[in-house]
C-alpha cells in the first residue's frame, strides 16, 4: 500500500538463487535508504524516505534513521557469504557518488560505503569497483523538474561513463 512493492521485493533471499554468472550491485541502498521500524510488532522494512507515501504510512511505523552503522561489518559478512554460496563469481560494485547532494549526512555516509568496499575488495578479490571520478558526474537533463532536482539522478552521458567502465571490467 505504502511501498507494498519494496517490502515484497526484500523477502527475496539473494543466496536462494543458483549460481549466477556475475553479481551488479550498487551503493544506493547503503547511501540513502532508512529503516522503518513497526512499534507494536518490531518488524522493518527498508525504503528511501521520499519514496514512501507517509500519509498511508501507519502511526506505529517510526523511522531510525539510515540503515546500519558498521557497514564495513556488514558488507565483510555479506561478501564472506558471496564468496562462501556463488564461490569464484566475480562482483562488481557501482559506487554512486554525493557529489550533488547538498546533506552532510549523505557525502559522510559516500565515504564510508567507499572505505568500506575498498577494504573489502582488497580481502575478496572477487570485487572490482565501478567508480568515475566526481567531476565526470553531471545532473539530469530528463524528466519533470523535481526529477532533475535529485542529486542522484545522473544525465544519461553519467550512466554511460558507468557503463562504458562496467563493460572495460567485463
Amino acid at each position: 500500500k505504502f511501498i507494498i512493492g519494496t517490502i515484497k521485493q526484500q523477502k527475496k533471499d539473494f543466496f536462494g538463487y543458483k549460481k549466477p554468472d556475475i553479481i551488479i550491485m550498487d551503493s544506493f541502498s547503503e547511501l540513502t535508504d532508512q529503516m522503518f521500524i513497526d512499534t507494536n510488532s518490531n518488524r522493518r522494512f527498508l525504503a528511501n524516505y521520499g519514496d514512501i507515501q507517509h500519509e498511508l504510512l501507519p502511526n506505529h511505523y517510526v523511522c531510525s534513521g539510515l540503515i546500519e552503522s558498521d557497514l564495513y561489518k556488514v558488507y565483510d559478512l555479506f561478501f564472506k557469504k558471496i564468496s562462501e554460496v556463488y564461490k569464484n563469481t566475480p562482483l562488481y560494485f557501482v559506487h554512486f557518488s554525493a557529489i550533488l547532494d547538498t546533506k552532510e549526512k549523505f557525502r559522510d555516509r559516500e565515504k564510508e560505503i567507499k572505505n568500506a568496499i575498498l577494504s573489502c575488495s582488497k580481502k575478496y578479490l572477487f570485487i572490482k569497483i565501478i567508480d568515475i571520478d566526481d567531476s565526470e558526474i553531471e545532473w539530469s537533463d530528463e524528466g519533470d523538474d523535481e526529477y532533475k532536482e535529485l542529486p542522484y539522478h545522473y544525465s544519461k552521458e553519467t550512466y554511460n561513463l558507468f557503463t562504458k567502465k562496467l563493460k572495460e571490467e567485463l
